[in-house]
Order: C-alpha cells, then sequence, then structure tokens
C-alpha cells in the first residue's frame, strides 16, 4: 500500500506563512533560535491555521525554559488544533516547570475521588479508563483484565450520574479521579492520561483501553499480561497495537439485554469477516503505522468520516512518549511496535446503545463534533429493528487461533 496522506487535514496555508517557516527552518538550522522564532511567529501571524511553526516554536521555548510563552503558545494552538498531542504534552510541561504539577492537574480540572495515596509496585500493569456512564460493563470489564494480569486501574470519570464512581470506590485495585473537563477538551482522555502516567505510570506497560474494548493476543488469557511483555522487550517492542474488531450480536440491537456482569460474547458473537475497507502502511501522523478504517460500523452506519480501527492498546510508558488521537497512536520508532498481533474486541452494540448514541450526539465532545454519533442516530431513526448481522459478511467469533487463520492478525515474529 502506497503511504497515506489521510491524516493531513491542514487546509490551504496561506503562502507568506510558508514563506516566513521556511525562512524559521532555514535559521534554525543555522543556529539562530531568536531569528527562528521571529520568522515562526510571523508565520502564525500570516496564517493561524498553519500547523507546523506551532510544533517548530514549541520546542524552543522549551529548550529555552521560556515557560510563559510555551504556556501562550500552547493556549493559542489548541483554540485552533484541539486534538494536537504535542500542544498538551508541552502545555503539561510548562505548567508543571512554571509553577507545580498540582497547577497542571488544575488545568485539566483533574481531581483526586478520594485523599488515599496511590499504591503502585514496581511491576505493575497499569490500565488506564475513561469512562462516563458505564455503570452495566464496569464489572465485566474489570473481570476480563483482572484475568490478563492487571494490577491496578487508573479510571478517570468524566460526569456519571449512574452510580459509576461509588461502585469503582469500591474497588481495592481502582485508583478513581474525576474530572468535569470536556472530553475533546482532554483530547478525547490522552491528556488526563499523561498526567497520571508522568506521575505513577513511568517506568510501567501501561493499557490504554475502553471499557468496551476487551483485549485478546495470541495465547490469552492463559499467557498473561506480563508474559507478553516480557517477549515484546525480548523483541524491542514498546507497544503493542491492533484493530478494533466490532462485535454484534445475530438480533436487532435493540434486543440485546446485556447486564451487568454478562460475558458480552454471549450476547454479540459475530463479526465482519472482512473486518475493514481500508488500509495504509507507515500513516498516521507519525508514519509510523498501520492504519484501518471501516469496518462493521462502516457498512451499517455509513459516514464521510468513516471509522478508524487502528489502536495502540499497550505500551511502555516514558517520559518523551506522546498520546496521541485518544490512544490510537503514539510517537514511537516503527520498529518499536508490535504490529497486527492483537485486537480490541468492540462490544458497542447493546440495547443501551440508542440512547447512548443520541445522548452523545447532542453532547458534540468525540472527534468531528460526533460526526460518527450521528450517523448512529440517523441510522436508528430510519431503522427501529436494525442490526449488523449479515450472512453474507458475519462470522462467529471462535478465538484467536481463528482470527490468525482469516489473516485479521499477524503471528508473532519470536
Amino acid at each position: 500500500m502506497k503511504q497515506a496522506d489521510v491524516h493531513d487535514m491542514q487546509p490551504q496555508v496561506d503562502r507568506r506563512a510558508q514563506g516566513f517557516h521556511g525562512m524559521g527552518l532555514g535559521w534554525l538550522k543555522s543556529g539562530k533560535p531568536e531569528a527562528a522564532i521571529r520568522s515562526f511567529r510571523k508565520a502564525i501571524e500570516s496564517d493561524s491555521r498553519f500547523l507546523d511553526p506551532y510544533l517548530e516554536l514549541g520546542p524552543i521555548y522549551l529548550a529555552q525554559e521560556d515557560w510563559d510563552a510555551t504556556i501562550a503558545l500552547c493556549q493559542q494552538g489548541l483554540r485552533t488544533f484541539s486534538d494536537i498531542a504535542e500542544f498538551h504534552k508541552m502545555l503539561v510541561t510548562a505548567l508543571e516547570r512554571k509553577s507545580s504539577s498540582e497547577e497542571a492537574w488544575r488545568w485539566y480540572d483533574l481531581r483526586p475521588a478520594r485523599d488515599e495515596q496511590v499504591q503502585v509496585a514496581e511491576n505493575d500493569i497499569i490500565c488506564c479508563v475513561t469512562a462516563r456512564n458505564e455503570l452495566p460493563r464496569l464489572a465485566g470489564f474489570l473481570a476480563h483484565y483482572r484475568k490478563l494480569g492487571v494490577n491496578r486501574f487508573f479510571f478517570i470519570d468524566n460526569g456519571s450520574d449512574d452510580g459509576s464512581p461509588d461502585y469503582l470506590l469500591t474497588q481495592p485495585d481502582v485508583d478513581l479521579w474525576l474530572s468535569d473537563l470536556p472530553f475533546v477538551n482532554a483530547n478525547y482522555g490522552s491528556a488526563w492520561f499523561e498526567l497520571l502516567l508522568r506521575r505513577y505510570g513511568v517506568g510501567h506497560w501501561c493499557l490504554t483501553v475502553d471499557t468496551d474494548e476487551f483485549l485478546v493476543y495470541s495465547g490469552s488469557p492463559e499467557r498473561d499480561l506480563r508474559s507478553l511483555c516480557r517477549d515484546m522487550e525480548h523483541r524491542g517492542h514498546k507497544a503493542l497495537a491492533g484493530q478494533l474488531l466490532d462485535m454484534y450480536s445475530e438480533c436487532p440491537v435493540a434486543e440485546v439485554l446485556y447486564k451487568s456482569g454478562d460475558d458480552p460474547l454471549t450476547w454479540c458473537p459475530f463479526f465482519d469477516r472482512e473486518p475493514y475497507h481500508r488500509l495504509y502502511e507507515n500513516a498516521g501522523q507519525y508514519r509510523n503505522q498501520r492504519m484501518l478504517f471501516g469496518g462493521a460500523r462502516q457498512r451499517v452506519f455509513p459516514t464521510p468520516s468513516d471509522y478508524m480501527l487502528s489502536k495502540i492498546a499497550l505500551l511502555y510508558y516514558e517520559p518523551d512518549r506522546v498520546l496521541s488521537s485518544g490512544q490510537h497512536m503514539t510517537n514511537l520508532p516503527q520498529e518499536q511496535i508490535a504490529h497486527n498481533q492483537m485486537v480490541l474486541l468492540h462490544f458497542k452494540f447493546f440495547a443501551s446503545f440508542e440512547d447512548y448514541a443520541r445522548g452523545e450526539a447532542q453532547r458534540g465532545v468525540h472527534a468531528m463534533g460526533g460526526e460518527q454519533y450521528k450517523s448512529y442516530t440517523r441510522e436508528l431513526d430510519r431503522h427501529q429493528d436494525i442490526s449488523l448481522y449479515d450472512p453474507e459478511h458475519s462470522v462467529r467469533y471462535q478465538g484467536f487461533q481463528q482470527l490468525l487463520e482469516l489473516r485479521i492478525v499477524d503471528p508473532e515474529v519470536k
């Protein structure tokens, strides 16, 4: 596959801005940072929608320890580019260095649900989750990841009113934080994870998943995450990438009466044997990932923006790691990512889905103003008994070996 340019979504840039940016790069190469700063600032003044000069300026300000300039630049950039992870990372760094980590936490409205000190042992595997009104899913989610060997769960509750925080506070391996900040303003959860992992996760393997995503990989669950991570380290890998595999029932969505504690596979055991429509190699904003789009959702709930199926589910967190696009991407070199060796079974389509989709479409805090949720509601309005099952596309899940045989995942390189 040829290299994708689907993530180069910047509008047409003003030519004068491009010229100033080019001059700034020249000054940088000549070792004249002050002249470079002036040129990059002129580029931004000429066209505030031009991303590149922001990303050149930020590291210069950080290197000069000019925290005020870094903060102002990031705040300006985030008004136009709310989902650029580098802005969030630089902003957190500058807020911490100028004042304290508490100041960064206040900026992102992240506060602990209780005063007890977080206890993370040296080799603990951490699972980071954002959630809002997910109470019916929590017991099954926790059971799945405990079986895989997760030691600590870091939950950020984003305004639940269904009793989720009270339930999570009863779980001895869960640490809970609260935030009322709009999800989009926290870079779809990535900024909250950045704060938590800087403080508690450096040097740990960390999962970044949603409550409807169940990780499976070769040998799981008998082969636990600690064993998987050892094997990845032996091969020089620091992240595990794969795809979301949309799971669904043969019944209409409205009849999938999942309740707390149920195994979601008993309700939704089917997936599309061809689970994506488009594949791009060397793709994403860092040109380091295999990016997949489409799937069962695009088949049944078509949207111009399509559905990104690729995700970094597990990574070894270090201070220079960037968490991007709601944990779908990271800045590791391509050779340090284990590609296409897992799936996240994606259990979205229970009877509660209609109310959830309508609520999220109205809130508009997801990517592209919630465009995908608007697509869900359009099709739900057209088809009251909508189902994802289609005998031409659907196959019953039988385990990871089946995914290998269907070439949905690749075998591990020993």
